[in-house]
């Protein structure tokens, strides 16, 4: 577990937080076009529309924590107020890439060094599973997360294609670095 000074503490979620985590989620692709869909597609039924229409049981199954994946989730007492993943990257054959992504945090705790904790917390999960590299893609566009991790040491190594939850192709790029470096010298 990770906290900061001003009381916000980040860890691995759980079945029990899936009512909150849903709550951001839904709220993260309704105000953003940023994020993939976590469950897997229906034809003619929007990725957002599947995520909504997902039962409470659907997140809470998402939520238990596998050696491969993890949700990650920073708290302002018992509030979640970001939330992020990490899980084996698929892209890397050998399995010792972590991809980090998906994450969001609530318009009032922005620049407060949130992602630096969620990234924290993260980084510490990947290192105990002895995961060599963390892979990060990102939206093209996205300029505040592609400043956080130019200044936590990651690397720009590609070029991306990707579908949105909004069903949108979008460009982005994939950032590399060792999981042996921290975030804690940064702050979004």
């Amino acid at each position: 577990m990770s906290e900061s000074s001003q009381g916000l503490y980040s860890r691995c979620l759980n079945a029990e937080d899936a009512q909150e985590f849903r709550a951001i989620r839904l709220e993260a692709i309704t105000k953003t076009n940023v994020f993939v869909s976590l469950f897997p597609s229906v034809p003619n039924i929007s990725p957002k529309q599947v995520e909504a229409e997902q039962p409470l049981s659907a997140w809470e199954e998402l939520l238990v924590p596998h050696e491969h994946s993890s949700f990650f989730g920073v708290f302002d007492g018992d509030r979640l107020v970001a939330i992020s993943a990490a899980h084996t990257a698929q892209e890397d054959t050998s399995g010792k890439s972590v991809g980090f992504g998906s994450a969001y945090v609530l318009d009032d705790y922005r620049r407060q060094g949130v992602v630096t904790l969620l990234f924290e917390a993260m980084t510490a999960w990947a290192a105990e599973r002895k995961f060599e590299r963390i892979i990060c893609q990102c939206r093209k566009d996205n300029e505040p997360i592609k400043r956080f991790l130019r200044k936590s040491e990651f690397v720009q190594t590609g070029i991306e294609i990707g579908r949105m939850c909004s069903g949108e192709i979008v460009e982005g790029f994939r950032m590399e670095r060792p999981v042996t470096k921290s975030a804690s010298t940064c702050r979004l």
